[in-house]
């Protein structure tokens, strides 16, 4: 892709693990997300990957995505292994954007609701040249159950 050219299309993964108290909220921070980096129609698809849910994700996440995406649901065992057949799925629906360098694809997780700038930051990012991008996304943890975290070096 040159460095001044947007993407024919734009792709975002989502694996999801019990994630029925979030994924509505997560799907719901893609799609506007994808809108204020003005990505429209048939330029985007979500994937959300069910990966063995018991708690009725993918049919909360098939009705928020309605037509702006699809569910793949398995067991996968784990978030990467999920996160990869996300991208495999997605890869075939880009199809039609062809060269593949036209394509760019996004990941986050269910537990988690991107900024609104988000993709509008990495199709920045990508005019400038750059061809991936990194980050991190802070969970929607439950009020109470927010892990806590230290760490300690020793000379």
């Amino acid at each position: 892709m040159t460095p001044t050219a947007p993407p024919r299309f734009v792709g975002v993964v989502i694996p999801a693990r019990n994630e029925a108290t979030h994924v509505v909220r997560a799907v719901r921070a893609v799609r506007h997300a994808l809108t204020y980096a003005g990505i429209h129609g048939r330029s985007s698809w979500i994937v959300i990957i069910d990966d063995g849910s018991s708690d009725g994700t993918g049919e909360l996440a098939r009705r928020a995505l309605g037509p702006t995406g699809a569910v793949l649901t398995g067991d996968f065992g784990s978030a990467g292994a999920a996160r990869s057949a996300g991208f495999d799925r997605m890869l075939r629906v880009a199809g039609d954007a062809r060269p593949l360098d036209q394509v760019w694809l996004a990941t986050t997780d269910a537990d988690s609701r991107v900024p609104l700038r988000w993709l509008a930051g990495h199709l920045r990012w990508l005019r400038q040249g750059v061809e991936a991008v990194a980050g991190m996304i802070e969970p929607e943890w439950e009020r109470d159950t927010r892990p806590r975290c230290g760490a300690a070096t020793t000379r």
